[in-house]
């Protein structure tokens, strides 16, 4: 596996924004309507 850049060493997000793509959303946005009807 190659060596992660200086960058993404202390900004962790960007690897993580690498791997969210449109079925993460979809699913992070039906959680979030989900606690919302909950939550009142």
């Amino acid at each position: 596996m190659a060596e992660p850049s200086l960058l993404a060493r202390y900004l962790p997000i960007l690897g993580w924004g690498r791997t969210y793509n449109g079925s993460v959303l979809t699913n992070d946005l039906g959680a979030a309507v989900h606690s919302v009807r909950w939550a009142r």
